[in-house]
């Protein structure tokens, strides 16, 4: 099980999460995506676009599992969280669009890959939820600080504070996804969108997308809470955490 990458014959970058059962992500998975990222897709030159899809019809990713997560201390904690982050910057800053092809169920660090596309586009049956208030955490990167510059801070409110399962057509309705679609529809669909970006100019296409990247980057640095901090923090002062994680383990979240 790997992260697939290749260039179509449309010159479309894709990355193919193929992580097996549910798409369940964390450190050795967050670092495969990383070295695609470096080693594969920033030296090609003449693609227009990146899609990411999940070879997981049920899953587009999610993770991880609170029995991985549940014995870390405070070093791990911030291990974790700083690799986390790490991953989504790289997946930000790839120069061109990144869109995201989402069937399936969307949590944790999905949620963020999610977020850190520029384009979602999603199948009817895709759910999306960030658990993190029902596990006794916080997220541990800057998605609470996205969802803000993306969907405004109400909507971002009911996500983070409610830890509920929100359908498609809910995100669509709170202007997280570009459109959703039926699930026999979406593959042609995102094809379509996909080869238009050939018509584009790949320079000014790479000088837009870093212009709504500095603006969203700008928030992000001036939040004045270090969620790294936070969140490691976390599982070195807070003596109810393990126990909370002891009762929720097999929660299927």
């Amino acid at each position: 099980m790997a992260v697939n990458f290749e260039v179509n014959k449309n010159n479309i970058g894709v990355i193919d999460l193929n992580f097996g059962d549910k798409n369940e992500l964390y450190i050795q998975e967050i670092n495969e995506i990383i070295k695609v990222i470096i080693e594969q897709v920033s030296k090609q030159y003449n693609i227009r676009a990146i899609l990411i899809k999940s070879s997981n019809p049920q899953y587009f990713a999610v993770g991880p599992a609170i029995k991985k997560i549940k014995d870390l201390d405070k070093n791990d904690a911030r291990y974790f969280a700083t690799v986390l982050n790490k991953m989504i910057n790289h997946i930000e800053n790839i120069e061109i669009p990144v869109i995201a092809k989402i069937e399936g169920a969307v949590s944790g660090i999905g949620f963020d890959i999610a977020a850190a596309c520029d384009f979602k586009f999603a199948a009817l049956d895709a759910t999306f939820a960030d658990y993190s208030v029902r596990c006794g955490i916080v997220s541990p990167s800057a998605l609470i600080s996205k969802l803000i510059f993306l969907i405004g801070a109400q909507k971002a409110k009911e996500i983070a504070l409610s830890g509920k399962k929100f359908s498609a057509e809910e995100m669509y309705s709170f202007n997280f996804l570009t459109k959703v679609l039926k699930k026999e529809d979406i593959d042609n669909y995102v094809d379509k969108f996909l080869n238009d970006f050939n018509e584009l100019s790949i320079q000014s296409l790479k000088i837009t997308k870093k212009f709504f990247n500095a603006m969203m980057q700008n928030q992000i640095n001036n939040s004045p809470f270090s969620i790294v901090d936070i969140f490691s923090e976390l599982f070195h002062s807070d003596q109810s955490l393990k126990s909370h994680f002891e009762s929720i383990i097999n929660l299927n979240l």
